[in-house]
C-alpha cells in the first residue's frame, strides 16, 4: 500500500512531461495499482495527458472501478475529453459502454449515465440528452 501510494506520487509529478511513447506504460501501471483511491487519482492526473489513441484504454480501465465515488471522478474527466473525439469513434465506444453500464445497479446506471453527458450530447446534442431523459422517467414509472 505504501508502496502505491508513493508510486501515485511520484507519477502525479512527472506524466505532464512524459513522452508520448511512454504515456502508454504510465496507463498500464496505472490500470495494476490495486488500490481503487490510488488508481482513480491517478486516472484522473493521466487522462488529460493521454493521446486521444489510449482513451478506450482509459474508459475501460475507469469502467472497472467498483467505487461509484472514484469512478464518476475519472469519468467526468474521461467524459470531456471523449466528447472532443469525432462521432465515427465516438459512436462504437459509447455501445460498448452503454452495454457494460446497463448491466450495473439502477443508481449505478444512473450515476454514471449523468456523468457521461457530455458524452451524449456529443453524440446527438440536445434531442439525445432529452431522450434520455426521458427514457430514463419512462423507465422509473414502471419500476418505482
Amino acid at each position: 500500500m505504501k508502496y502505491e501510494a508513493d508510486l501515485v506520487s511520484t507519477l502525479t509529478k512527472v506524466v505532464p512531461f512524459l513522452p508520448e511513447e511512454l504515456k502508454e506504460e504510465a496507463l498500464e501501471i496505472t490500470r495494476a495499482i490495486k488500490n481503487e483511491s490510488y488508481r482513480s487519482s491517478m486516472m484522473v492526473i493521466l487522462i488529460p495527458c493521454l493521446p486521444e489513441i489510449l482513451l478506450r484504454e482509459a474508459l475501460k480501465a475507469a469502467l472497472l472501478i467498483k467505487n461509484e465515488r472514484y469512478r464518476m471522478e475519472v469519468l467526468e474527466v474521461l467524459a470531456s475529453r471523449l466528447a472532443k473525439l469525432p462521432r465515427a469513434t465516438l459512436y462504437p465506444l459509447w455501445c460498448e459502454t452503454l452495454h457494460i453500464i446497463s448491466q450495473r445497479t439502477r443508481r449505478n446506471l444512473l450515476t454514471d449515465l449523468s456523468t457521461l453527458a457530455p458524452v451524449i450530447f456529443a453524440l446527438g446534442g440536445t434531442v439525445a440528452v432529452v431522450e434520455t431523459c426521458r427514457s430514463i422517467l419512462e423507465v422509473g414509472y414502471w419500476w418505482p
